[in-house]
């Protein structure tokens, strides 16, 4: 089935609101730099940074479960949104390492619950025989959150400080909000009692958690997402101290790994389609496999083996996330769908934040400023990559 103009036009706008998202949380990597020499923070203190926002963001998730059913797809996209933007804003002027913790806390917690509502508004406009195709356009964001995001805000860093990138984006974001407004159509609550009864809600969360289905499902999902955060918060510093790259180097992995990943996204969610989510979810997992190994095995001024596997990193790592999402939002009815994607987000920004938090224990910087261990990463990302595999086999049994 092919998607309509009108449906194309909303998938498209979510994305945008997706990309500035995700924008919001990956330039933060690659100002890694510039921010650590601002604020002198060791390894440990940058990743706190970094799964500060998803901490928040997996409190705000919880607490989005008791009602996000309960209010218009729609209006809970504007709420969180809107706090999103303001926290944004507040990044552009942060002074101190204290102010930067605190506003990227508040993003995170607006922040967090934005895909949940993107994924529920898909899941409940979208036919079940295009989602795979909607999936990969809504993924756009990420991909072109890269091609375009990351490298345009290090160059504004470049060409200002790391702050500027985070004022263009919140005024980018501003934008998107008004066109949201005009075209993503109005999805009532889809929760029938409208009153909140904390005895009944609760009791709507243990269904969920009660399921098997359900919960090894977004287990599954879960450690997928912590396989992959294990890298990405230090893959901009390892490339920069110990492989050697440099802004502009930074700028064109990004541009050439993004464009990739705009092109394989919707052929990856065709793909879902025509041979099945979880066929097309293991072919790529096994692949991503390939660069997360070997981008820990690189060293100094090996620029094309790093060019060659961030490529492989970016479409086949963000490429998973594809028919994994697909198999997610399927297993759900349309009346409890935003609670399970408000599920999705919270675990989704724990294991992340937890990724992120483990990769600063193992990470150290020698005496040289190159980054030792990052290899370990990547052992611990191949192995529950794997594991996430298994329990979604244990889903379905």
């Amino acid at each position: 089935m092919v998607l309509t103009k009108k449906e194309l036009i909303v998938l498209l706008t979510l994305a945008g609101v997706n990309f500035t998202h995700i924008v919001d949380f990956m330039v933060l990597m690659p100002l890694e730099p510039k921010i650590s020499l601002e604020f002198n923070l060791s390894p440990f203190l940058w990743s706190v940074v970094v799964s500060l926002y998803s901490f928040s963001a997996f409190f705000s998730g919880i607490l989005s479960m008791f009602f996000i059913d309960k209010i218009s797809r729609k209006k809970m996209l504007h709420y969180t949104y809107f706090g999103f933007i303001l926290g944004t804003f507040a990044c552009g002027f942060c002074e101190s390492f204290s102010q930067l913790t605190a506003a990227r806390a508040f993003t995170g917690f607006f922040g967090g619950i934005i895909s949940s509502v993107i994924l529920a508004i898909v899941g409940d406009y979208i036919a079940y025989e295009k989602r795979g195709r909607a999936m990969g356009i809504i993924m756009m964001g990420f991909s072109s959150a890269a091609a375009l995001g990351v490298p345009i805000g290090i160059y504004f860093s470049m060409l200002h400080s790391w702050r500027f990138p985070f004022l263009v984006l919140a005024i980018l974001s501003s934008g998107l909000f008004v066109l949201s407004f005009l075209v993503v159509p109005v999805i009532e609550a889809k929760d029938s009692v409208r009153t909140f009864t904390i005895g009944v809600e609760i009791k709507r969360i243990t269904s969920i958690i009660a399921n098997r289905t359900l919960f090894l499902t977004l287990l599954f999902y879960c450690v997928l997402i912590f396989s992959q955060f294990l890298m990405i918060p230090f893959l901009t510093p390892f490339l920069v101290k110990n492989v050697g790259f440099t802004d502009m180097q930074l700028v064109y992995m990004y541009v050439l790994g993004g464009c990739a990943t705009i092109i394989t996204g919707p052929f990856i969610g065709k793909l879902s389609d025509k041979y099945g989510f979880k066929k097309t979810l293991i072919a790529i997992v096994m692949l991503s496999l390939i660069p997360i190994f070997f981008i820990s095995k690189l060293s100094g001024g090996m620029f094309v083996y790093a060019y060659f596997f961030s490529l492989l990193f970016f479409v086949f790592v963000s490429g998973r996330i594809i028919p994994a999402m697909a198999i997610l939002v399927s297993r759900i009815k349309d009346q409890k769908r935003g609670l399970y994607m408000s599920f999705r987000s919270s675990g989704q920004q724990l294991f992340s934040g937890l990724a992120a938090f483990v990769s600063g224990l193992i990470i150290v910087e020698s005496n040289t400023g190159a980054l030792e261990h990052y290899s370990s990463l990547s052992i611990l990302a191949i192995l529950s990559s794997i594991f996430s595999l298994l329990l979604l086999s244990l889903s379905e049994g």
